[in-house]
C-alpha cells in the first residue's frame, strides 16, 4: 500500500441552528504506508472528522486526500463496539463475509489469537464491556485491511483492559504491518502507541513527534518531556 498525503484538506458542517463550524481547515499531513500513526488533540479540534473522511465516510468542502492509487482495503473501530446483538461472536467476526462467499477459518483463526475461543457462541449482552472491545478489535481486522482506522476504541474502558487491548492491537500490528491511524486524546496512549504522534489543534497540524521506541512498551515510562511537547503544540500561540 503506497503512503497516504492529505494536502489543505479543510471540513465545514452546516449546523441546524445556522451555525457553520470548521472542523479541518487547510490540513496537511502525511501518513507512510506500514507506519503506526496517533492523531492527538482536545475534544472539536478535528481528529474524528479526519478519520471519516479518511474512511469515505464522509467527502472533504476542500482540499484533497491522495492514496497512491485506488482506496485501499479499509477497517474502521469506534468507541462503540457496535455489535449486532441478534449475532453471535463468531457471526459478528465474520459479517465482512457474507455474501462473499467466506469461509470460518479466518474468523477462527482471529478469535484463537485474541483468547475468544470459549466465546465464540456468546451473544454481545453476555459479554463485558472490555470483551464486546476486543470481538470489535477482532472484527475490524479479520477483514484483513491494508488500513485500520481507528476512533479512541479504547477511551471508555477501565486502566487494566485499555493496556490489554493496547498491547494486543500492536503485538497484530507487529505481527502483520498495515497502516494504523488512530485517534486519541490521551497523551500517555498517543505516546504508547504510536511511531508518529500527529498533534491536531483547530483542525490544524500543530506538530509532528516521531518516536523509535520498540514495542511491546512499558505504560509507565517516563515520557514526561514528550508530553510537555505535545502540550507546548496544544497551546495558543502567544501574541506578539
Amino acid at each position: 500500500m503506497p503512503d497516504i498525503t492529505v494536502s489543505h484538506l479543510s471540513h465545514t458542517y452546516h449546523l441546524p441552528d445556522g451555525t457553520v463550524v470548521q472542523a479541518l481547515s487547510d490540513l496537511n499531513a502525511h501518513f507512510p504506508a506500514g507506519s503506526f500513526s496517533v492523531v492527538v488533540g482536545p475534544s472539536g479540534c478535528g481528529k474524528t472528522t479526519l478519520l471519516r473522511l479518511l474512511a469515505g465516510l464522509e467527502t472533504a468542502t476542500g482540499g484533497q486526500i491522495d492514496f497512491g492509487g485506488p482506496r485501499p482495503r479499509t477497517g474502521v473501530m469506534f468507541q462503540a463496539p457496535r455489535l449486532l446483538p441478534w449475532l453471535t461472536v463468531e457471526e459478528n467476526v465474520r459479517i465482512w463475509q457474507y455474501g462473499m462467499g467466506g469461509s470460518t477459518a479466518l474468523a477462527a483463526q482471529y478469535l484463537h489469537l485474541f483468547g475468544l475461543d470459549s466465546f465464540r457462541k456468546a451473544y454481545p449482552d453476555q459479554l463485558s464491556g472490555g470483551m464486546a472491545q476486543r470481538v470489535a478489535l477482532v472484527r475490524t481486522l479479520a477483514c484483513q485491511p491494508q488500513l485500520l482506522l481507528l476512533d479512541e476504541p479504547f477511551a471508555a474502558l477501565d486502566y487494566f483492559t485499555r493496556e490489554k487491548l493496547q498491547d494486543e492491537l500492536t503485538e497484530q500490528y507487529v505481527r502483520q504491518p498495515l497502516t494504523i491511524i488512530f485517534i486519541t486524546h490521551d497523551l500517555d496512549e498517543a505516546l504508547r502507541l504510536g511511531e508518529r504522534i500527529l498533534v491536531l489543534r483547530r483542525g490544524r497540524q500543530s506538530g509532528l513527534l516521531t518516536r523509535s521506541e520498540p514495542y511491546p512498551r512499558q505504560a509507565l515510562a517516563d515520557r514526561t518531556r514528550e508530553k510537555q511537547t505535545i502540550l507546548q503544540l496544544l497551546e495558543e500561540p502567544h501574541e506578539t
